[in-house]
C-alpha cells in the first residue's frame, strides 16, 4: 500500500555506480594512489555515460496531447468564424500558454 506514495528510482546503474564511486573518494585523501585509481575509473564512468543513449523523449506526451487540442480548438474556430462571425466567447476555451 505504502509502494504508492514512494518515488521509483529511475536512474540507470551507470548512474548509480557514479554515485557510488563519488562516495568512495570522499574516504580516501587526494594525495593517495586510491584517489588516483578512483578519479580514473571515475572519468571512464563518465565517458561511458556521455557514450549512453538518451532514453526520454525532450517533450512529454501530456504537452504534445494539450498543444494539439489547443490547435484544433483554433482551428474550429477559424472555421466557424469563416461561415458567421463569432458572437459568442469561445475564444475563452483556448487554453492560454504557460511560462
Amino acid at each position: 500500500m505504502w509502494k504508492l506514495f514512494t518515488k521509483k528510482d529511475k536512474r540507470t546503474s551507470l548512474e548509480k555506480e557514479i554515485e557510488e564511486v563519488l562516495e568512495v573518494m570522499t574516504y580516501h585523501q587526494p594525495e593517495s594512489k586510491e584517489y588516483t585509481t578512483i578519479s580514473k575509473n571515475l572519468e571512464l564512468l563518465y565517458k561511458a555515460k556521455s557514450l549512453e543513449p538518451k532514453r526520454e523523449w525532450p517533450v512529454k506526451l501530456d504537452t504534445i496531447i494539450t498543444v494539439a487540442g489547443s490547435l484544433l480548438g483554433i482551428l474550429l474556430i477559424l472555421d466557424y468564424e469563416k461561415e458567421d462571425s463569432v458572437t459568442s466567447k469561445a475564444l475563452g476555451f483556448i487554453v492560454k500558454g504557460r511560462v
